[in-house]
């Protein structure tokens, strides 16, 4: 059975009908009058916070108040639409679908993400990762990017963003684990794979990760080399739930990896509790950490706890070679701009 979640593509309807603004702000419904006005639609005065008028069209109609200049962000939040096609079928359940203009806005924002994904616009890009056991590339991050009609690249934060507010977070994770297994066989690497999920996108690994898992298999990759990264960990409140997520890929022979450590105050805690087969220290750590005695103390203590873990230790975002030189013999493995940009082509060597 498909999972709404993970299926969740949400649509705005083009119908003809009746559309309902609501506000406690008198101003802003005298705003709203004269926007209906210069558009030529005719409306009812249902009292001084509500305002009905009939509309043809819309998505067309309310992408064109969410986009306008008329209204602040703080004014949109207070200003709520109800849209029916039939007016005279109004009864006190359609309430359910109100919305503010904010989230209206937002919705365009993940349809526009919908259609992305719909559309298979939606490309990987790897990222070299470095052993400093014999300087080789042992392996590659998977970093998913959007493109536009005009073929201009959308970051992965920005696409997170649209879905998070359009409730579409579980749909976009589940794209990203796919198509980074699908472009990794592309390629035929044969080295480690670090594939980006979002634990809050899963609520129960056996039924939400089912198709990850069957592709990986289907693909032929070894699950030696895949190892799956919790990004967003500042996010988990859940840390049993995670551990459960965790588990289940471990349990498919899958390594796991944790983001950003050494960036929030409950890194090393998390550390402690999920065990994971690797972090991966913040770029925020490493940036200038040879010059700044504060980043080489969190740095040297996340690489203490990790040893004495048996954890393997990898610096990501390096940059430079002063960076470099301060992380080279301290760590398992290096990732970064000095030794290659995320890119459609594979860095088959340094």
């Amino acid at each position: 059975m498909p999972c709404t979640l993970c299926e969740n593509i949400p649509e705005i309807g083009e119908s003809n009908g009746s559309i309902i603004f609501s506000c406690m702000v008198t101003e802003l419904i005298t705003k709203i009058r004269k926007i209906l006005t210069s558009s030529d639609i005719e409306y009812n005065i249902d009292n001084s916070y509500t305002i009905s008028a009939k509309i043809k069209n819309f998505k067309k109609f309310i992408t064109f108040i969410c986009e306008s200049n008329d209204f602040s962000e703080s004014e949109r939040k207070v200003i709520n639409v109800l849209f029916i096609e039939n007016i005279e079928d109004f009864n006190p359940t359609h309430l359910v679908n109100l919305k503010s203009l904010e989230k209206y806005k937002f919705l365009i924002k993940s349809i526009y993400l919908a259609k992305l994904i719909k559309n298979e616009n939606l490309t990987i890009h790897f990222q070299p990762i470095v052993s400093t056991t014999d300087k080789k590339i042992i392996g590659y991050e998977a970093l998913s990017r959007g493109f536009d009609d005009e073929g201009n690249l959308i970051e992965p934060l920005q696409m997170i963003e649209w879905a998070r507010q359009g409730d579409m977070i579980s749909l976009l994770d589940k794209n990203f684990r796919e198509n980074s297994l699908k472009a990794a066989a592309s390629e035929n690497i044969e080295n480690l794979i670090f594939i980006n999920f979002i634990p809050t996108a899963i609520y129960d690994p056996a039924h939400c990760l089912r198709t990850t898992v069957q592709w990986a298999k289907d693909l032929n990759i070894n699950p030696k080399n895949i190892v799956f990264e919790v990004v967003e960990s500042d996010y988990v409140e859940d840390i049993p739930h995670l551990k459960n997520i965790l588990s289940f890929y471990k349990k498919q022979g899958y390594m796991v990896a944790l983001d950003d450590v050494g960036s929030g105050t409950a890194s090393l805690q998390m550390i402690m509790e999920i065990k994971p087969d690797i972090i991966k220290i913040d770029s925020s750590i490493i940036r200038n950490i040879h010059e700044e005695n504060s980043k080489q103390s969190i740095f040297n203590s996340i690489v203490k706890l990790a040893k004495d873990s048996d954890i393997k230790v990898l610096a990501e975002g390096v940059e430079t070679q002063e960076e470099l030189d301060y992380c080279f013999n301290s760590v398992d493995m290096i990732q970064g701009f000095y030794y290659g940009r995320p890119s459609s082509e594979i860095k088959k060597s340094i």
